[in-house]
């Protein structure tokens, strides 16, 4: 995997052929073929393993609860920035134009399937009722284009900081959230 964002770094993945990546990897062409059929094989494996990862990382703050005062929120989104500024040349690379997939909108979508799957959300404003399908779409797209943009922007404030502006979005916008 290393080897390949080396190469990223270097090249457009249109411009890396296997040769490249054996290479740069030290193995050999018989190692690479026995794990992929081709290069677009190892990108999906790589993007896999990184939405796994960051998968476990957002619902570390959140498995052994099954509810959520968000006005008592501190720093829930830690664990996934974390994550994210642990594999930020990486992320800054899939969302880079030297790939011909849309990993941003993969991303998002990841994120924002997760927030539904995970959260059924109450919204501050109790006098109007906003449908509940329409409020988790809406705050999972809003945390997933601010994270992307915090990754774009090169990480411009730390992930502790940047965690206690999500919260204060988050209590802004929600009361309570189930797990």
């Amino acid at each position: 995997f290393n080897s390949f964002f080396i190469l990223l770094q270097r090249k457009n993945f249109k411009d890396i052929k296997v040769t490249d990546i054996i290479r740069e990897a030290q193995c050999s062409r018989a190692t690479f073929y026995t794990h992929y059929s081709h290069k677009n094989d190892l990108l999906e494996d790589i993007i896999q393993q990184l939405f796994k990862e960051m998968i476990t990382a957002y619902r570390s703050t959140y498995v052994q609860k099954t509810m959520i005062d968000i006005q008592k929120l501190t720093d829930e989104p830690l664990n996934l920035l974390h994550h994210f500024k642990h594999f930020g040349e990486h992320y800054q690379l899939l969302l880079s134009d030297k790939l011909q997939i849309d990993f941003r909108a993969r991303l998002q979508k990841v994120l924002v399937q997760l927030y539904i799957e995970d959260f059924e959300l109450q919204a501050t404003q109790t006098e109007c009722k906003v449908n509940d399908s329409l409020l988790e779409r809406y705050c999972g797209y809003g945390l997933a284009g601010l994270i992307v943009d915090w990754i774009e922007d090169d990480f411009p404030i730390e992930p502790d900081a940047f965690s206690e502006e999500l919260v204060k979005v988050f209590r802004y916008l929600l009361v309570t959230a189930r797990v």
